[in-house]
């Protein structure tokens, strides 16, 4: 029933995506549907609802139900129950058709990049001797190389260094003789892995970047973004509101104007940011899971996609 309504379907999906943390759930729809880069393909669409509501994958099911061998593993082994199967295949290191960890971290990062150069803002991609190195009793040098590095976001002219880092609250699942336990909304997760990956972050970046101001990106495979990761997005969207509106100071080369950009204007630009990096890591990793050899159309002969994969959805 969730693609007989196109808004519907477009709101259920957002307002899912957002709870229970994120802000901005009734109001993202102001946000302009029109975008390329918020496209998804329906069959994925539909896996991330069936994912948020907590119901089984049917490509899951009937690869448990006729027990087909699951290659995500070495040795491979038997498909896994659905719901263990689908944070299984989220959590594990290696690679498959869809991607893999890595592919997933790299389209957040490159979203979060996209984002702050429509704002005017220059960014490097792993920039090499921004934090000196440090050297083991071997007398090797290990030189700590962030994901980004962002100009001219702040006033006082200082370099902002981020990280990007995607956790999972079932991060246990990644091995699959574990029992599953339940997903969030029916318990809480032992502990914040958000808040302990942003620790492991500032921990490993902050006292050694010295003179610049470090910010730890995580956020979760639910969609939940750390603060330090939501105050950036709105930093972003002040900054890009200001240049649109023509205020802006000097120091971006254009007429000082004290009066604030239109609210509206800024939340927008801020919504669309947080869809842009919500749809990049909803596509990678449904990718994943549709890529695993349980779920893809080698294994189980489905017609066009086990979903329907011509059609899309902003």
């Amino acid at each position: 029933f969730f693609c007989q309504n196109y808004y519907l379907l477009l709101n259920t999906l957002v307002i899912i995506n957002a709870l229970p943390l994120e802000p901005h759930a009734m109001t993202w729809h102001r946000v302009c549907p029109f975008e390329p880069r918020l496209q998804i393909a329906s069959h994925l669409c539909r896996m991330r609802i069936r994912q948020k509501l907590d119901l089984p994958m049917p490509c899951l099911t009937d690869a448990y139900n006729n027990q087909r061998l699951a290659h995500c593993c070495n040795p491979p082994h038997a498909a896994l129950e659905p719901r263990h199967a689908f944070d299984h295949l989220i959590c594990v290191h290696t690679s498959n058709a869809g991607g893999n960890q890595h592919k997933t971290h790299d389209k957040v990062k490159f979203a979060d990049q996209a984002i702050c150069k429509q704002g005017g803002l220059t960014t490097f991609t792993e920039p090499i001797g921004e934090i000196p190195g440090t050297t083991n009793r071997d007398g090797n040098t290990n030189s700590l190389r962030p994901d980004i590095r962002v100009n001219g976001l702040r006033d006082t002219g200082i370099t902002i260094l981020a990280d990007v880092s995607i956790t999972h609250i079932m991060d246990s699942a990644v091995n699959h003789t574990s029992q599953p336990r339940p997903r969030q909304g029916n318990s809480a997760p032992n502990g914040d892995p958000i808040m302990k990956r942003e620790t492991e972050k500032n921990n490993k970046y902050k006292a050694a970047a010295v003179h610049k101001e470090f910010i730890p990106l995580v956020m979760d495979t639910y969609g939940r973004m750390g603060k330090p990761f939501l105050n950036l997005l709105k930093d972003v969207a002040a900054h890009t509101a200001h240049r649109a509106s023509g205020n802006v100071t000097e120091r971006t080369q254009a007429i000082y104007d004290p009066i604030d950009p239109p609210n509206e204007l800024r939340n927008q630009i801020h919504l669309r940011n947080f869809a842009l990096v919500h749809v990049a890591l909803i596509i990678s990793l449904m990718q994943r899971v549709a890529g695993s050899t349980v779920t893809n159309d080698r294994h189980h002969g489905a017609r066009a996609g086990m979903y329907g994969a011509y059609e899309h959805y902003v």
